[in-house]
């Protein structure tokens, strides 16, 4: 009798340890399928629009694409030059005056091939003149050369002196630090170096 009793008490104690448990599992499948349904629900939503609007999308691709081909973005992170947003126009040669961007062809201080945006300070048929290490374009001043960097390596100064040649640039920048045509690592930029004609935008 005594046994039967604790067999008793032991079955409702295991039926009470089991009701918690059915409630966890069926909750728990519920909130699985209302995941499930919601999510589901989602890409019906995702799905329509995009059906509806993908000629705009198509549209903005190919915009995309074509602004690309002909231009990129170009962010300036140093202190040689102001402001911090530019667009280059790939392919287009730059003007006196104007800005460029164009392939670094050492590897003092910087990758081969990392971009440079400069000033364009000489063009081919321009006069420069070194008077010490500052250097001149037609008589104006365009920077003076150091003997080492901010970081304290040698840098050697632009050997040339003369007639900027045909096809040749003289790139500057309005820091004293900057890396520029005044620098032998840098020179005078050649045209197949230049990726584009760079502007301004903020």
């Amino acid at each position: 009798m005594q046994n039967t009793r604790i067999l008793h008490l032991f079955g409702r104690c295991a039926s009470h340890a089991r009701n918690p448990l059915r409630s966890f599992f069926r909750s728990s499948t519920l909130a699985v399928n209302g995941l499930f349904f919601r999510f589901a629900r989602t890409q019906d939503v995702i799905y329509e629009h995009l059906r509806r609007r993908y000629p705009v999308y198509l549209l903005l691709l190919l915009l995309q694409l074509a602004f690309t081909h002909y231009f990129e973005l170009a962010i300036n992170v140093s202190d040689s030059l102001p402001g911090t947003l530019y667009v280059i126009q790939k392919g287009t040669q730059p003007i006196k005056g104007g800005y460029a961007a164009f392939c670094y062809q050492s590897d003092f201080l910087y990758h081969p091939g990392s971009h440079f945006l400069k000033r364009v300070a000489g063009q081919a048929g321009d006069l420069v003149t070194a008077r010490g290490n500052k250097y001149h374009v037609n008589g104006k001043f365009v920077g003076e050369a150091r003997k080492t960097t901010r970081s304290g390596f040698a840098i050697e100064p632009l050997a040339h002196t003369g007639i900027i040649p045909a096809g040749r640039y003289y790139m500057m920048a309005d820091n004293p630090y900057s890396l520029d045509s005044r620098y032998a690592v840098v020179g005078l930029v050649a045209s197949s170096q230049i990726i584009g004609a760079a502007y301004r935008v903020f």
